[in-house]
């Protein structure tokens, strides 16, 4: 119709709009680490120039999610025979209150006695254990972020379960939301981390997105809000 606007060209607008912005802002950002290692860690050479250290030699992790079906009798066996340095439990969501729902089969599994086992198992090998917690569905995404009162909620309560099971951690893993909630989506890992970090000072928070640029954007966020750990 005449004077409407073609809708796939319209999503696409903003698609390329997206991308962007995500490829300006991790441009601005390496460009001031670039300038901050520089002008902080360059060695003086005898012609007068600085020599930019070179970035150090990565660690290894290897980091394995559990997702709730998989935990069986036999599963702790099977993680203790493997090489895995990093353990998410997968994984807890939160109910229309903003409580941890505790009638979902995956909180009755992760916090049951074999996600229970799995956690006292990797405490005796030295290895690190997290917690994923999923938010899934628009409606359910919408109504999440545009509350600050139901954020608070969910986050008091993944922070009394990382307590509650001595875990080193939370994986967050949001899918499906309006682009628009993205900075809010940032604010909240954000303020998770902090809350997390409060009650334990090592606690640490992984996240998972999307590849396209929806998920590159919400990388970002999350990476600038202070996220440990980031999976596309």
């Amino acid at each position: 119709m005449a004077g409407r606007p073609d809708g796939r060209r319209l999503a696409a607008a903003i698609r390329a709009f997206l991308i962007i912005g995500v490829v300006l802002a991790l441009t601005a950002a390496i460009s001031s680490i670039g300038r901050t290692n520089g002008a902080g860690s360059g060695a003086s050479t005898a012609g007068g120039s600085s020599a930019v250290a070179r970035p150090g030699v990565p660690g290894h992790e290897v980091y394995g999610f559990v997702p709730y079906w998989e935990m069986d009798d036999s599963i702790a066996a099977h993680l203790r025979a493997t090489d895995t340095t990093t353990i998410g439990l997968f994984s807890v969501t939160h109910a229309r209150s903003g409580a941890i729902d505790a009638d979902q089969n995956g909180f009755r599994r992760v916090t049951g006695p074999v996600g229970r086992r799995i956690v006292a198992d990797a405490r005796a090998a030295g290895r690190r254990v997290e917690v994923a917690w999923t938010s899934f569905g628009r409606a359910k995404n919408d109504r999440l972020f545009a509350s600050l009162e139901l954020q608070d909620r969910v986050i008091e309560g993944l922070v009394e379960l990382r307590a509650d099971l001595d875990v080193d951690g939370i994986a967050v893993d949001v899918e499906e939301m309006d682009e628009a909630d993205i900075p809010a989506y940032g604010l909240f890992v954000g303020r998770l981390r902090s809350a997390l970090r409060a009650a334990a000072p090592a606690a640490t928070i992984t996240v998972t997105t999307g590849a396209g640029p929806q998920g590159a954007a919400m990388a970002l966020a999350a990476g600038l809000a202070g996220a440990d750990r980031i999976f596309l």
